[in-house]
């Protein structure tokens, strides 16, 4: 029997073997390189920025992180909507274009009331983006490769992983914040030359009303829930690892997102085809195994090796789990509707990041330290380990079916 491809109606259409790599696949991953690079350099330096620039202590540290996501959860519905509605190229680009101004704009906020406001604007062009980026991954991989393909987006994004905060904290030095945010401006516009030149599948449906039905996308409720729960411990590896890795005297906190990007690096493809050939119940299952399992080791392992091993391991896991989750919302709607699946899905991660910033921050005050933190976001995953095979699972199967 020949394999079969989704067509624009989302019907199965006999063709031959399905491609992966198209010369688009490959603009778009270059883009969410630049993009995502620009976007962890600012999430590396803004902890020191608070702290030895205005002087702000570790809950304001969480909460900023969180703030970006408080904008982020109002415009992923009404973008997931627009994506849908107009198509992917026009939003995407009006955005880029956005997250490179916003992002300069850090350069100018001397005050913390100002940078709360360019953290709440951040969020917007963010939002946008990254689910236009996502929508985009999912449109241009084939159905029996989606997998793959949403895998090798991810991919992209922990490439940006590894080499923003490295980059971030090479080019500020000592102390050069302006110029580092300077420097993650330019490749946010990088980004956009890039994007310019994708040619976008014509996935549009221009007698889509603004409605909160057509925001969400009920289909993939239980995967975004999932996902709420993986993102709570998500903040605190980006908001407070800078700051633990000076506590146990660790000079460049850089080298676990490095390490995050070879683990990531090594499972992606091989989980990826797993879940193309098998389906994801083992790839996701394993992945919550290995997130757990990492945030013991950065809790318990108090030393450089354990620091590294935790990054690792940590890389398997996240790449085992988001993209598999990813991949499974936009296999369960048409194409017309991707937009406002991965809008619900990232939505709620947002919704994860905004809270658990800020509660894990203060956590890590009242605790008395970061390791309480990390022992907690372990036991957390058991959550959405119930959830994903309690009900995600089931009615993923059932639509495929």
């Amino acid at each position: 029997m020949k394999p079969s491809r989704e067509g624009e109606d989302g019907k199965m259409q006999t063709t031959s073997p399905p491609k992966l790599w198209t010369r688009d696949l490959a603009l778009l991953l270059g883009s969410t390189v630049l993009l995502w690079t620009s976007f962890y350099f600012v999430s590396s330096v803004l902890p020191l920025y608070v702290v030895q620039r205005l002087r702000g202590g570790t809950a304001l540290v969480g909460l900023l992180a969180g703030m970006l996501d408080i904008t982020a959860i109002v415009t992923r519905p009404v973008c997931g909507w627009a994506l849908d509605r107009w198509g992917r190229r026009q939003i995407q680009l009006l955005f880029l274009l956005l997250f490179s101004a916003v992002v300069f704009s850090y350069s100018l906020a001397q005050t913390v009331a100002i940078l709360v406001i360019v953290r709440l604007a951040h969020g917007i062009p963010f939002a946008v983006t990254s689910t236009g980026g996502m929508t985009a991954a999912g449109d241009l991989s084939s159905a029996g490769r989606r997998g793959e393909g949403i895998g090798y987006y991810a991919l992209a994004q922990t490439l940006a992983l590894a080499a923003g905060p490295a980059l971030g904290f090479v080019v500020l030095g000592q102390g050069q914040f302006a110029r580092s945010f300077v420097v993650a401006a330019l490749m946010a516009a990088g980004a956009f030359l890039l994007a310019w030149a994708i040619r976008y599948p014509p996935v549009r449906d221009p007698t889509l009303k603004l409605s909160l039905r057509s925001m969400w996308e009920s289909r993939v409720g239980w995967l975004s829930l999932v996902v709420l729960f993986v993102s709570l411990g998500y903040v605190g590896i980006l908001a407070f690892l800078p700051l633990y890795a000076r506590e146990l005297h660790i000079p460049n906190a850089g080298v676990f997102f490095s390490l995050y990007a070879v683990g990531m690096a090594l499972v992606r493809p091989g989980a990826g085809r797993v879940f193309d050939r098998r389906g994801p119940r083992l790839v996701v299952g394993a992945g919550l195994l290995l997130l757990a399992v990492a945030y013991l080791c950065l809790a318990w392992c108090k030393s450089l090796g354990g620091y590294l091993s935790a990054g690792f391991l940590y890389g398997l896991g996240y790449g085992a789990v988001m993209p598999s989750v990813q991949a499974m919302a936009a296999n369960v709607v048409p194409p017309a509707r991707r937009g406002a699946a991965n809008a619900t899905v990232l939505a709620l991660f947002d919704v994860g990041m905004a809270a658990g910033g800020y509660l894990l921050g203060l956590l890590a005050e009242r605790a008395g330290g970061y390791a309480v933190l990390y022992v907690l976001s372990a036991g957390l995953l058991v959550i959405p380990a119930v959830l994903f095979f309690a009900r995600a699972m089931p009615g993923y199967v059932k639509r495929e079916t």
